[in-house]
């Protein structure tokens, strides 16, 4: 079962890593789900073998001791696994949370930077767009080229500002 569950975090890994992403988060919170009920169950049966270990009622032979000693490593090593398992699947987890984190944070670096270059534009457009009869440009007659090179212009200030 261990192997079992270790193939499966690995193979979700890769998909992520490679790009193919199908239900990444589902598969590893129930792999955790599976891995606590694993540790329930396994320090449940550690308690048990305890309490036939201390054999105060001496209804244990001595080799009956021994291999309820023997049962009982067996399922320490057990309970030792399912909790590192557990710990990995965290932190693969945590390493899947900040991957996300990362690309959203690029994706809005960009709409960050598009905005910034497109706001002077749009301030530039709501100003034009109204309609008064007397502006200044509409009287000279390089008024409108002016203005879409100072729109040019801004849009390449702000782009050689941000490679900054």
């Amino acid at each position: 079962m261990r192997d079992k569950i270790i193939e499966t975090i690995l193979d979700s890994k890769d998909e992520f890593i490679s790009g193919e992403e199908k239900d990444f988060t589902r598969k590893i919170i129930s792999l955790r789900k599976d891995l606590l009920n694993f540790k329930r169950y396994y320090q449940q049966l550690e308690l048990i073998f305890d309490e036939l270990l201390a054999n105060e009622n001496d209804l244990l032979s001595d080799s009956g001791v021994r291999y309820c000693g023997i049962i009982q490593r067996r399922i320490d090593h057990l309970l030792n696994d399912a909790v590192n398992l557990r710990d990995y699947i965290a932190m693969v987890l945590d390493s899947y949370q900040s991957q996300l984190d990362y690309r959203q944070n690029n994706l809005m670096k960009v709409f960050t930077v598009v905005t910034a270059i497109f706001l002077p534009l749009t301030l530039l457009a709501g100003w034009y767009g109204m309609n008064f009869v007397h502006m200044p440009e509409l009287s000279w007659r390089f008024g409108y080229p002016a203005v879409c090179l100072l729109s040019a212009a801004i849009v390449l200030f702000c782009i050689w500002f941000f490679k900054k």
